[in-house]
């Protein structure tokens, strides 16, 4: 597997980012993942609407979450648990990596 910035992925508005990385040099320090656009480049705005910029800035600050929780999903399955089993291991993973994608809590359901 490539290496990526690990996570958890957070999004404050404008930069995607991760807390507190520790690097090769022993130091912590919060590393931007992205940038999301909040301006026009160059003639033409090619920028999607705010919303749909917000929303996909959560998607991918949620990244990290979303791989967990299928690794974890894979994992059971190799381990032959059943779908109720799976759920029970897995499902608050999953429901927390989904809220996260879509900003939602956990106590609206």
């Amino acid at each position: 597997m490539s290496e990526y910035t690990p996570g958890p992925w957070n999004f404050d508005g404008r930069f995607i980012f991760a807390p507190d990385v520790t690097y090769a040099d022993g130091q912590q320090r919060t590393t931007i993942i992205a940038d999301v656009i909040r301006h026009k480049l160059g003639l033409a705005d090619r920028r999607p609407p705010e919303l749909q910029r917000l929303r996909n800035a959560r998607l991918i600050a949620a990244a990290p979450d979303l791989l967990e929780a299928l690794q974890m999903v894979c994992a059971a399955k190799k381990c032959g648990y059943t779908m109720e089993a799976m759920w029970y291991e897995c499902g608050q993973t999953i429901q927390a990596a989904i809220a996260k994608a879509e900003e939602i809590s956990l106590e609206d359901d």
